[in-house]
């Protein structure tokens, strides 16, 4: 099978773009309430009691504020630094 350079650079470019779509989209997602789309363990009996002790519960909501906190930076930075090296539309 033979490659052909313009078809791959093509493809290429297309991935870029593709990726960078998702990107914007899953870091800008971190400033929106998407608690339709976060975790909630259901079906372990065993697990389920354990859940619901305090420690259990107090560590799993500080595990979720650090996590947005590190989302929250992460989309800040790498937001802008998409924005800014985008070109001017009409330039």
């Amino acid at each position: 099978m033979i490659l052909n350079p313009d078809e791959v650079a093509a493809g290429l470019a297309s991935a870029v773009v593709q990726g960078r779509r998702l990107l914007t989209g899953r870091l800008s997602a971190v400033n929106m309430d998407h608690s339709s789309t976060s975790y909630n363990p259901v079906g372990y009996v065993l697990a389920q009691a354990k859940d619901n002790e305090t420690k259990t519960m107090d560590a799993r909501e500080a595990a979720s504020r650090a996590r947005h906190v590190k989302q929250t930076a992460e989309a800040k930075k790498r937001l802008e630094t998409l924005t800014d090296a985008r070109p001017a539309v009409g330039k």
